[in-house]
This record gives structure tokens, C-alpha cells and sequence, in this order.
């Protein structure tokens, strides 16, 4: 990375304990915030999902694909340790994003096969709250992915925690839970024109009806508010819901792991859903 750094001769590179950054940005302040904004909600994402769960859920799933496989139990690699370090590209400017591959009405976006969180200063544009959301968010996929792999989680899991991590206060190196100003407005008009989608359908509902390729005619940044609002109900709703059922307590403990050992959406779902009367 220094390498390509230097042949450029536009970036820089920063270092965190926990992540590389490359900016060609050059307000210090700026970038100095982003670094202390990166190592906080890292801290959050530990908290919810601790290094040692990750390595104890892939471990079960190693092992449970080495019985089902009939392979002795010293025959198979290990599993990957998770790198420690993750890669942060900040451009200066929208431009430079999109032409980075950021797709059109982004504000960031995390690259799977790259392992890059890519994003910009988005100052003149929506103002520097959209780029400290679209880090968060984003960071959190990039998280998911450092613990896990190639997991792919049902869109109102993945999306809707990205944006209950993106909605978090930041004050004074540390971040807070908040309620997303920006989702709730949306999807209280949605229950109140009717047009919320069933949630036990919503659960099911492919990334492409997600990202608006639905037959209730709802779009992307709409099913992204639906999605932050059960997401952000079932982490919070414990300690403020009335009538709140112990059923749903065990939601989203039972979903993640039942994804990773299985690698089966469907069945992720119904082991997590058991008991729930919708």
C-alpha cells in the first residue's frame, strides 16, 4: 500500500490500531476526526459482536462441516483468523468517489471483493453528517465481513444494522445510541398511508426487493427505513416496548448464528422466528 502510495504521489496514508486509511483529503481535521470515529464505533461493533463469538461461530460451523464431510478433524485447514487491520479509502471530493466505483446516490460503500470502505467528504453536498452516517454504516459491513466472511445476511438484517450503527452519537471518542431522525420520519408515513410491508413478509424479502424490486412498489430508501425500524426495535425494545413478548428476545441472538453454521437463509429465519406470532 506505501508502495502504491508513493507511484501515485496523491494519497496518503494513515494508521490506526485497527485500520489503514488513504485520503488524498486535506483538511487535518478532517481526516484526524475520521481516525477517532473509525477506532469508536469499532469499540461499538466489538461490544455487539465480540472477536470471540466470531471465532466460536466459525469454529462450530468448521467443525460441523467437517462431520457432515466425514473429514478428520486434523485433515481440514483452519479457519481464516480475521484481519486485524481494515482499509478505509476517504476522496476528497464526490467525483473522485464515483469514479472510485461509488454508485450514484452514495455516500459510501464497502467493497467485499477489495475489502475497501470507500467514502468521501461529502462537506458541500449533504454536509459532513452524511459522511460520519455513511462511516458508520459502512463500517459496520466491513466489520461483518473482517468477522465473518463471505456472509450474506437478509437485507433488513445487514442494511437495518447499518443504519442503527449510523445513526450513533459520537461526543467526546465516544459513540451513543440515537434514533435515526432521518428513517423514522419515513417510515411513520409509511404505517400511516398503509404502505408498510407485513413484517413477516418484509424478513423475507431478497436484496433486489429490497433495493426496490418489489411488488408493493416501495423504494430502496424506503425499505432501508422499515429496515432500521425493526432493527432498531428489536435491540432496543426490551427496555421501552409495551407489550413487548419474550419470543422476540431471541431474534437476532438466534439469527446470526444460525446463519453462519448453516449458510442457509431460509433456515437462518425459521430458527430465529420459531415462537413468534406475527
Amino acid at each position: 500500500m506505501q508502495a502504491q502510495i508513493e507511484r501515485s504521489g496523491q494519497w496518503k496514508l494513515h494508521e490506526t490500531p485497527n485500520y489503514f486509511v488513504v485520503s488524498n483529503e486535506d483538511d487535518g481535521g478532517f481526516i484526524a476526526e475520521a481516525l477517532e470515529r473509525l477506532e469508536a464505533i469499532r469499540k461499538v461493533f466489538e461490544e455487539f459482536y465480540p472477536p470471540a463469538m466470531a471465532e466460536r461461530l466459525r469454529g462450530d460451523a468448521a467443525r460441523a462441516r467437517q462431520a457432515d464431510l466425514e473429514i478428520p478433524a486434523g485433515a481440514a485447514p483452519p479457519e481464516p483468523t480475521p484481519p486485524r487491520t481494515s482499509v478505509v479509502r476517504i476522496c476528497a471530493t464526490s467525483e473522485q468517489y464515483h469514479s472510485y466505483g461509488g454508485p450514484p446516490g452514495t455516500g459510501g460503500y464497502f467493497s467485499a471483493k477489495s475489502e475497501e470502505l470507500v467514502l468521501f467528504d461529502d462537506q458541500e453536498l449533504r454536509g459532513r453528517d452524511a459522511t460520519w452516517r455513511a462511516l458508520s454504516h459502512e463500517a459496520f459491513h466491513q466489520y461483518l465481513h473482517a468477522c465473518f466472511g463471505e456472509l450474506r445476511p437478509h437485507p433488513w438484517y445487514n442494511e437495518g444494522h447499518g443504519d442503527f450503527f449510523g445513526a450513533f452519537e459520537y461526543g467526546r471518542q465516544r459513540f451513543r445510541s440515537t434514533r435515526s431522525q432521518e428513517r423514522i420520519r419515513v417510515v411513520q408515513d409509511l404505517i400511516r398511508s398503509g404502505r408498510s410491508v407485513p413484517l413477516a413478509e418484509f424478513v423475507r424479502w431478497s436484496k433486489q426487493e429490497y433495493y426496490g424490486a418489489n411488488s408493493l412498489g416501495l423504494q430502496t430508501w424506503e425499505c432501508y427505513a422499515q429496515g432500521w425500524s425493526f432493527v432498531y426495535f428489536l435491540r432496543t425494545g426490551k427496555q421501552r416496548a409495551r407489550g413487548w413478548q419474550p419470543a422476540w428476545d431471541a431474534i437476532l441472538d438466534d439469527y446470526l448464528p444460525a446463519l453462519v453454521a448453516t449458510g442457509d437463509l431460509a433456515l437462518a429465519l425459521e430458527r430465529a422466528l420459531a415462537g413468534v406470532d406475527w
